[in-house]
Formats: C-alpha cells, structure tokens, sequence
C-alpha cells in the first residue's frame, strides 16, 4: 500500500517536480481530471500516465528559462554537426569516417545521442527552436507587467504539501509567489495558442484554470497569509512569442472554489474507499439536447 505521504507535509523549495508529480495527493491537475470527468478518470491518468507532448515539453523548458534559469537545463539541443564513426563503411562520394558532417537526424550516431538524451529525461530541441525559446523567455522577463512581478517574486515552484480535515494528502506546486508592499500574489504561466483577452479568458474556463486558481490562492491564504492574494496567469503564445497578463477576478476565484470543493468531495471518498467511480451504471436515456431542438424549445 503506498504510504499517505511520500513528501513530508510543510513547505518544499526545490523539490524537484518528477517528485512532485509522483506523489499521489488531492491537487489543482487532479481535482481538474475530477471536476471534467470521474475519479475513474484520474486513477486511469495515475496508473497510466501518458508520455507528455512536444507542446507541454516546450512549455516544461520554458518554466525553467523564465523561472529555473539557474538550475540544470532539461534541454538537450541538437549539435550542428556529427563525426562520422571510424568503422562507418564509405559511400562512394560520401563523407569518410572521421569527418565532421551536418547534424541528421535519421543517422545512426545522430539517433544514438537523442536515445542517450531522452533517456536521461532531456527534452531535446534544435538550435533554431532553442533560440526561439530564448527569445520568448527574454519577452516575457521584459514584459511590462509579467517582468516585475517575477522579479519581485520571492518563491518560485514553491511546494506545499498538507493534510485536510479529512485526512486527505493534498499538494500544491506554484510557480511564483510575491509580495508587492505586503500585498501577496500569486503568479502562474502558461503556455497556449491564444494569449488574447477573449482568447485566453475561454481556453482558462475550457481547461479549467478556474479550479487552479482558487485552489492556489486559498492554499496561500490558508497556510501563509491572513489575507488571500492577488491571481495572476502569464499567458505565451508558442508561436508568436507573444505575452498577456489576466488577473483573476472574484467570480473566477468562486467558481472555481465551487468546482473543486465538489471534485475534493469526490477525491475524499475514493482515497479513504479505495473505489474510483466512473459514470453511473444506470441506463440513460438518449434525447434531442435542448439546444438543437428547433426554435430551442
């Protein structure tokens, strides 16, 4: 049986987040999975979690550039050139072993290095794709208000990890925590195709950012402070480069007290029962939704 808590309850700075995310506890992602699905849904993602995509490895580097810059890059980025190995049989008009040649990455020394990469958990880039990186990290430490705000962040992935009233492990990872004068806020970037107002304000309540972000915040004011922060998400297009700042407004901030209260609910009684329900097993009856019904009657 895996112990209630693998991470000692209290405050973790640089805890690394592959321990992080291995330690099993009611959280933000969590109670998220819940709160769209079941908590079927989530022990389905804990017992066979999926491998992350190009899009949520570029946003895991630039975490690190934007917030981590001093700790061990988890980027591998792709040489220019390669050695042909001294026992490579020669092409007629081709390169002979021991010259240096462009980078390809369908050749046997190039695939050799990203196996060894990839298996010392490096998400590896090209040199174009890394630059692009740094120039997106560069946008959003000089932005006009996501640049102070980080620098004036006194946390970054700052754990926190605790028992609820019902004996429930629970955890919390944010990505940056400040003070202005002693006004606490919270600071959370995100990556995503849409950084406009409208854009970001429906991909928040699409993924549920709302849940996260009343999570965080009463997990700050709850532990740390008398009185409950600011919310701020740092929205970056990946491709554009381009950034926003959002600041969550009270009727965000309830909703998603609301929605993760109800999926805690749900998490509380899996965890102590040991049964992770999915959909109720009744028959339902399959009608015309409302709202392709004609005239919305």
């Amino acid at each position: 049986m895996t112990p209630r808590f693998t991470i000692a309850p209290g405050y973790h700075p640089g805890l690394p987040a592959a321990d992080y995310h291995r330690f099993r506890a009611a959280s933000a992602s969590a109670l998220k999975t819940i709160n769209a699905g079941t908590p079927a849904h989530l022990k389905r993602e804990w017992d066979t979690p999926e491998d992350p995509t190009p899009a949520m490895q570029w946003g895991t580097a630039l975490h690190w550039l934007v917030l981590e810059p001093h700790d061990p890059s988890p980027v591998a980025v792709t040489p220019e050139t390669y050695t042909v190995p001294e026992d490579a049989k020669p092409k007629k008009d081709g390169p002979k072993p021991g010259e240096s040649v462009p980078w390809n990455p369908l050749a046997g020394p190039c695939k050799d290095w990203a196996a060894l990469q990839r298996a010392a958990g490096k998400i590896i880039m090209r040199p174009d794709e890394f630059l692009a990186l740094r120039k997106t990290a560069l946008a959003v430490n000089t932005h006009p208000e996501a640049g102070p705000m980080l620098r004036e962040a006194r946390f970054r992935e700052a754990t926190i990890v605790w028992e609820d009233a019902r004996q429930v492990p629970c955890k919390a990872r944010l990505d940056a925590i400040g003070y202005h004068g002693s006004d606490p806020f919270i600071v959370d970037l995100k990556t995503t195709t849409d950084a406009s107002p409208a854009g970001f304000a429906r991909k928040a309540w699409e993924l549920g950012y709302y849940l996260q972000a009343a999570w965080y915040v009463d997990t700050l004011a709850e532990r740390w402070e008398r009185d409950a922060p600011r919310f701020f998400f740092v929205a970056v297009e990946k491709d554009s480069g381009l950034v926003s700042v959002h600041q969550a407004t009270d009727a965000f901030l309830e909703a998603g007290r609301e929605a993760y209260r109800r999926a805690m609910d749900q998490f509380a009684e899996a965890w102590h029962s040991g049964v992770w329900p999915g959909y109720p097993e009744e028959i339902h009856a399959l009608d015309v939704p409302a709202w392709a019904r004609k005239g919305g009657a």
